[in-house]
């Protein structure tokens, strides 16, 4: 728990230094390909599997400029990989830049943060793992009015313990109120 606090407490600093104008809510679906590594009788063994899930997201938002926002990412997502049952938890700083227009905007996002991964009856036990999580988006915005955005995101995310990593690509769609 302790790795978690120092991991959490830069992240819930800068939080409490944001001007919020936006909330971002958003749904996904993903595939992921989680890889173990470790030793079975002295010899090297890596095992991967495939699996899929689907997750939300609240992100607190600052726009910086006119092209650029920063904010604070919370997710929640649920799947099975190879018949087991998975949690995750993601906390992330994201930065996004808008690259063109002002009704319909494409943006790129990146994201960096603390995830917890686990099955499902072990998730929050102590054999849930602790990750360092990154993760890129290509994303295009329509703002139907100045205070409401409606969003599509692909996504690409990679997680990293010790012998155990994930990776995945997902699709979000959401919503956003800006204040």
């Amino acid at each position: 728990m302790t790795k978690t606090a120092l991991i959490l407490l830069p992240l819930l600093a800068s939080c409490s230094a944001l001007d919020i104008d936006e909330a971002r809510i958003g749904a996904s679906s993903f595939l992921i390909t989680a890889t173990d590594e470790g030793t079975v009788g002295g010899q090297a063994v890596r095992s991967t599997a495939d699996g899929t899930g689907e997750g939300a997201t609240l992100e607190l938002t600052n726009h910086v400029s006119k092209d650029t926002s920063a904010g604070l990412l919370f997710g929640y997502s649920t799947g099975s990989i190879v018949s087991v049952d998975i949690e995750q938890i993601d906390v992330a700083a994201v930065g996004r830049h808008y690259l063109i227009g002002d009704t319909l905007r494409p943006y790129l996002e990146g994201r960096a943060g603390w995830m917890r991964f686990g099955a499902s009856d072990e998730f929050m036990e102590s054999d849930g793992l602790d990750a360092f999580k990154v993760g890129a988006s290509l994303g295009l915005e329509l703002h139907a009015t100045s205070s409401v955005v409606i969003f599509l995101q692909g996504n690409y995310d990679a997680a990293f313990a010790p012998d155990f990593t994930t990776q995945g690509a997902s699709v979000t769609i959401g919503g956003a109120l800006r204040f």
